[in-house]
């Protein structure tokens, strides 16, 4: 099954309400509120729904396990590390194995010249009660500053963005406050929400995963289902890559015992020497060489 979309044009008068948004030092969000036509958008929406092979994985957060809080499924091109978050790895599967997703992957490129995207998460939140927290799209398995892409389909769903604190910005934040309503003030410029409608498109680019977390919250209200598509560019697993890993954690996590692989570094080796401080390994001391008779 293949499903033709036309990425709607500047004539079609849906590009007059883009909305760019430059969060400062080099980090960017634009939002397209209207991708595809409504006829498109719930077509996909209902060939998502139906023919995608769902699954609800069970992850560890915190040293605890407990059910991921939204249906997902995961796509990529083949020859790429293999993607692993909260103790959970899905199989990739092919491209070739929903040629919609193709379609709709040339609909993305098509109105972000340049992009190159090889990955795909499908993640499916039926009702109020499936979400994602707090989180940035920061391994280094995407670059050091990965424009990622993001389209709705089905139920309008409340994306907020705030600023990663800084050491002085946590010692003066009260946590006594609500997240909610410190969001709501709109006069502060470390936090923004967008309502992602059906068949809407949201991008960050730049150093947003660097410098910003982001999630769809909880909403009593969301009864219906919201599927959400996020292209994501891979780095490739060749020579390059594993060098570029090494040198940031001194390459002490590859150690080819099946713990300290690339999906390790991921997400529990490698990025805690990253984001923990943690020392590179010193260099081996040489042994003091013993006087010879030259050098008495």
């Amino acid at each position: 099954m293949s499903l033709r979309f036309k990425a709607i044009s500047e004539a079609d008068g849906s590009f007059s309400k883009e909305k760019k948004m430059d969060l400062g030092n080099g980090s960017e969000v634009v939002y397209l509120p209207r991708l595809l036509t409504s006829d498109e958008s719930w077509k996909i929406f209902d060939y998502l729904n139906n023919e995608i092979p769902w699954t609800r994985p069970t992850i560890r957060v915190f040293g605890r396990s407990h059910l991921q809080p939204r249906d997902t499924c995961y796509v990529a091109s083949t020859g790429l590390p293999e993607l692993s978050y909260s103790g959970y790895q899905p199989d990739a599967y092919s491209w070739d194995d929903f040629p919609p997703l193709k379609d709709m992957l040339e609909a993305v490129r098509k109105v972000l010249p340049g992009s190159t995207f090889n990955s795909l998460l499908l993640n499916r939140y039926k009702g109020g009660n499936d979400y994602v927290g707090w989180h940035s799209d920061d391994e280094k398995l995407y670059g050091p500053n990965p424009e990622i892409a993001s389209v709705s389909f089905g139920c309008e769903r409340e994306f907020l963005m705030k600023k990663k604190p800084s050491k002085s910005s946590q010692e003066r934040r009260s946590d006594d406050e609500p997240v909610s309503k410190r969001l709501k003030k709109s006069s502060n410029p470390d936090h923004h929400s967008f309502t992602l409608k059906h068949g809407s498109l949201l991008v960050m680019r730049g150093y947003t995963q660097r410098d910003w977390i982001h999630s769809v919250p909880k909403r009593a209200k969301a009864e219906a289902t919201r599927i959400n598509l996020t292209f994501r560019y891979v780095l490739p697993m060749g020579d390059g890559t594993k060098r570029f890993i090494a040198r940031l954690c001194g390459g002490r996590h590859f150690g080819g015992n099946g713990e300290n692989d690339i999906e390790g570094w991921v997400e529990m080796k490698c990025r805690s020497c990253i984001d923990g401080g943690v020392p590179a390994a010193a260099p081996p001391t040489e042994e003091p060489k013993l006087p010879t008779e030259e050098t008495k």
